[in-house]
């Protein structure tokens, strides 16, 4: 169809310029990358009656579905280096979440791009890597910030191997030995799923650049926030919530609950409780339009960064592991892409 025939059909068939990408969707050949998105509470939130063992049904299920790349809700390094350098774009300072990443540059006399450096090299030259190898290899994802990657890399490990050397000091080795016993998603879900399917790293999406609009406008407007919050719609999600972490303990049914987390009534009223009581805010500082444009310009750069984790990938499959708030924003702006299948996880979780 020629430019002009284009814009003829347009005309006579009221269709938008948006719906003109559909020519590459039906264009499209071959496998599609299929991409399952694995909404997950913040297991670190679950209290001290959570251990990471918990999870061993739900490993084993999304290793039966053998994904070739997992992203995780985690930034990087390059954040660590914003924080540094300017703090107030931040509400946590850099010393909360960046002490192990500036220890292990300090040690391996590298900065953040030049760890990103060695660790593709590495990668790339070495097909079969020896304990040591992958010792330096974790020191480098440290460096870069990929506590996760750091995590695999260990894990993949033979447990006698788990020791300190010239590239990994024991300062290093007790930050590991936290990541692999902390109840956190990313190490205890995301590292663990890694090692066992014999990947050699996480691909950590979280990007924090959309909330440089309200990261400075301090407290007031957490105050705000918070009473938009307190709306009868989040106070049942709410309890509800509390009362299906309650079961999963005294079930210990883990399939079960992450179904439940998935499931779109859950997600749905997650929505009411929060993003859309937002939306609907009319007063006059913009408070709920601030945070929704944070939360959209949060969830639309971090599927971006989805889809170059798997840009030299297609076909391939790709899990995700979030917060399950971040799932139904996942999953809107994934359906936009030409070259994607979203899967529905709990099909995966039966």
């Amino acid at each position: 169809m020629t430019s002009l025939s284009l814009v003829l059909a347009m005309l006579l068939n009221q269709t938008s310029v948006a719906d003109v990408v559909k020519v590459v969707d039906e264009a499209f050949r071959g496998s599609p990358t299929e991409v399952a998105v694995l909404g997950t509470a913040h297991l670190a939130e679950l209290g001290d009656r959570f251990t990471p063992g918990r999870l061993e049904p739900l490993i084993q299920r999304l290793e039966r579905w053998r994904p070739a790349v997992i992203t995780v809700e985690a930034v990087t390094g390059r954040d660590c280096d914003e924080a540094k350098a300017r703090p107030d774009r931040f509400r946590k300072g850099p010393a909360q979440w960046c002490e192990v990443a500036f220890k292990a540059r300090n040690l391996l006399a590298v900065d953040q791009y030049g760890a990103e450096k060695r660790i593709d090299e590495a990668l790339q030259q070495r097909s079969d890597l020896s304990p040591a190898h992958r010792r330096e290899l974790a020191a480098l994802f440290l460096a870069a910030g990929e506590r996760g990657s750091a995590l695999v890399q260990w894990l993949r490990l033979p447990a006698a191997e788990r020791r300190s050397d010239t590239v990994l000091d024991p300062d290093l080795v007790a930050a590991l030995e936290q990541y692999r016993t902390s109840p956190n998603e990313i190490y205890s879900l995301g590292s663990v799923l890694a090692a066992r399917l014999g990947l050699d790293r996480l691909m950590p999406i979280d990007d924090s650049t959309g909330g440089r609009h309200v990261s400075k406008l301090g407290q007031g407007y957490v105050e705000r926030l918070m009473a938009i919050w307190k709306n009868p719609a989040n106070s049942r999600a709410a309890a509800e919530r509390e009362r299906k972490t309650e079961h999963f303990f005294r079930s210990g049914d883990v399939l079960e609950y992450y179904r439940w987390l998935n499931a779109p009534g859950t997600l749905e009223a997650q929505m009411r409780a929060d993003f859309a009581a937002a939306a609907a805010d009319v007063s006059t500082d913009r408070t709920g339009r601030l945070y929704l444009a944070y939360w959209e310009a949060r969830n639309l750069n971090m599927v971006a960064n989805i889809r170059v984790a798997f840009g030299d990938r297609p076909g391939a499959r790709v899990l995700s592991i979030v917060g399950n708030s971040h799932k139904p924003y996942f999953e809107r702006y994934l359906a936009t892409q030409s070259d994607l299948r979203i899967v529905d996880v709990t099909s995966l979780l039966r």
